[in-house]
């Protein structure tokens, strides 16, 4: 995934297998990426991809049903929940009808935090309709505020990206 300007993968690929999966992407979006994620393993950054960091990323389980998630949520976050619900906020998947918005959102987020790199609107296209990809949006009302790319594997879920507008 070219989340911050790196390739994501769920399996420890070769090095040399990282490489051509940069050039596969820089090929087919015309951009040039920062660093390799193979995730949730290491990192390879600068521009010799040299091994520079190890870093660990939470895996979230994936259960049979909503109601045994439920039983694994806390009582407070539970709450809020509802609370959520009761205010006319809405999580759902997001569709390609969404993604103009969904794109506003991340611009947003990636200039606030002063990134030097943006993830091309097209890659986005082309992920939301992939099988093991899930975008979440949050509404209030209608209106889109925050969002989440995640990738599932087998029964776990890695979340790669979390954005907003800023508002809340």
């Amino acid at each position: 995934f070219i989340g911050y300007g790196g390739v994501f993968s769920n399996e420890s690929f070769s090095f040399d297998i990282n490489l051509k999966i940069k050039d596969a992407i820089e090929k087919i979006y015309k951009t040039r990426l920062r660093r390799i994620k193979v995730f949730p393993r290491q990192i390879f950054t600068n521009s010799n991809f040299i091994h520079q960091t190890t870093q660990y990323t939470a895996v979230v389980p994936i259960k049979e049903t909503m109601s045994e998630q439920e039983k694994n949520i806390h009582k407070k976050t539970r709450t809020a929940i509802r609370y959520a619900f009761k205010h006319n906020i809405l999580v759902r998947k997001l569709k390609e009808i969404d993604l103009d918005v969904f794109y506003c959102i991340y611009t947003e987020t990636m200039s606030r935090v002063h990134s030097d790199y943006f993830t091309p609107k097209n890659f986005f296209r082309d992920l939301i309709g992939m099988e093991n990809v899930l975008f979440l949006g949050v509404f209030i009302d209608t209106k889109l505020i925050a969002a989440s790319v995640f990738f599932y594997y087998k029964d776990g879920m890695y979340p790669a990206m979390v954005m907003d507008d800023g508002t809340y």
